[in-house]
């Protein structure tokens, strides 16, 4: 498991030294590999001692364990900036096994970044809203169609537009009474922030679905939604961040209709009769 999640995992039980050196950790990972304790203790106005203990609260024997997790989770993420989840030697029994483990590392990790006042808060605010837009390009499109769609399915009212075109224009329509929620895993993706910050100037609650870095659609966000860090800047494709986003957006949906089960019920049969037709 790698220090962002173990960070996350943690954050609630951190003394107020322990949260200023999770803060300089985070901002500065690739400098603080090349720190000692000491280092670390002058730079966060905190003492040698305290920087033991918050290694050792993450489940490492000391503060050189976190430093060479630290280093190997920049390594994963930067060396050659490319996800080579496969090589030529590979059998498609091989890529099985590497895609299975890959996407049940993902679950495990993003279970462990859930924020659960946070997610119940998003619930709560999905539940009460008007309408629910929804933004998100390229891989993320995925995810909010298949969210758009479970959604719809339980009679919750929900706009999604493929086109990015048509989502800014869309942003233009919501209400202080609606939710706008942007699916990003790097946070950086300008059609989906151009909307959501019209959705801001609206007076719409925000929930980001984005990945546990901090990015410009988490600051913006109400609520930002958290998946693991996982994947480099060129891969084969979105493998790890699409599962990990599906599996919030699927808790998302669950705990919206578990409020009301029978409703839930009654518009789940309606949709599929009405679906069969086509059969």
């Amino acid at each position: 498991m790698g220090f962002y999640v173990r960070i996350k995992q943690y954050a609630t039980e951190f003394t107020q030294a322990e949260q200023k050196i999770s803060d300089y950790i985070l901002q500065n990972p690739e400098e603080v590999i090349n720190f000692s304790a000491q280092q670390l203790a002058e730079r966060t106005e905190t003492s040698a001692a305290s920087v033991v203990r918050f290694s050792r609260k993450l489940g490492f024997g000391g503060f050189g364990e976190l430093k060479i997790e630290i280093a190997k989770t920049i390594t994963n993420n930067y060396d050659d900036n490319f996800d080579a989840i496969i090589s030529s030697e590979d059998s498609i029994i091989d890529i099985t096994d590497k895609l299975v483990n890959k996407a049940v590392t993902s679950i495990k990790e993003t279970q462990g970044l859930i924020n659960f006042k946070d997610l119940e808060e998003a619930i709560d605010i999905i539940r009460k809203a008007e309408n629910v837009y929804l933004f998100g390009v390229g891989a993320s499109s995925l995810v909010a169609m298949d969210f758009m769609y479970k959604l719809a399915r339980i009679n919750k009212r929900v706009v999604y537009f493929m086109d990015s075109h048509l989502q800014l224009a869309s942003s233009v329509h919501i209400t202080e009474k609606d939710v706008a929620i942007g699916i990003s895993y790097g946070g950086k993706t300008k059609e989906v922030n151009e909307s959501i910050s019209i959705a801001i100037e609206k007076g719409a609650r925000v929930i980001a679905i984005t990945s546990c870095n901090k990015n410009p659609l988490s600051s913006m966000s109400d609520i930002s939604l958290k998946v693991p860090n996982a994947e480099k800047q060129i891969r084969f494709g979105a493998i790890s961040s699409r599962v990990a986003q599906l599996i919030i957006t699927d808790t998302l949906f669950l705990g919206v209709a578990i409020d009301n089960l029978d409703k839930v019920e009654n518009s789940l049969l309606e949709t599929r009769k009405a679906v069969e037709k086509l059969k």
